[in-house]
């Protein structure tokens, strides 16, 4: 079923756990969970997301709607499986 988004344009929920020091992150995992521990996401690389976008995302730890292009991850030394390309917000919660 996975394998049928790839390449689609699609939105997603989540909560951003930023990669960066900056107040716009342009790189970030979406968390299906809040985080608990800087270092860990919550629930495991299969409910994380990379996240990729073109102009900064303000920095947040509310639940947020990205949309982008869907991508899979064939070999990640970081454990990463999904990306999200060409990223924007479409709602903050």
């Amino acid at each position: 079923m996975v394998q049928a988004l790839k390449d689609q344009t699609i939105r997603l929920a989540g909560f951003m756990m930023p990669l960066g020091v900056n107040g716009k992150q342009t790189h970030f995992l979406l968390s299906a969970v809040p985080r608990s521990c800087f270092f860990h996401p919550p629930g495991g690389p299969s409910s994380a997301v990379e996240v990729h976008a073109d102009k900064g995302i303000e920095m947040g730890y509310d639940l947020i709607v990205v949309e982008g292009r869907f991508e899979l991850v064939e070999r990640s030394e970081g454990g990463i499986l999904y990306q999200l390309r060409e990223a924007r917000v479409v709602t903050k919660g």
